[in-house]
């Protein structure tokens, strides 16, 4: 966690970048921001912690730039550098 808490955008004069992801509007600072806050409460509270598309998408467009702009298409991807996408239920969803 530590390097992606080093790597967070800052939330300085810029203006968020939007970009389109599963046909909706993206955020992708404030879903990195999002990601964050949810896997550091995750792990004080010692629970799982499922990382959902939006913000895998986010994490790695930040990081890496150029990610594809549907779920099917990220988790290929993903698959490809050998991270593999386990389907996961949170809340019945």
């Amino acid at each position: 966690m530590a390097y992606f808490i080093g790597q967070r955008p800052t939330a300085g004069g810029e203006l968020p970048r939007r970009t389109l992801f599963d046909g909706q509007n993206a955020y992708p600072r404030s879903a990195y921001r999002a990601f964050l806050n949810d896997a550091l409460a995750a792990a004080a509270d010692r629970t799982k912690h499922v990382v959902t598309h939006d913000h895998l998408f986010a994490v790695f467009e930040l990081l890496v730039g150029s990610m594809p702009g549907t779920k099917a298409k990220l988790s290929k991807r993903l698959g490809h550098q050998g991270m593999q996408i386990i389907p996961h239920t949170k809340g019945g969803t």
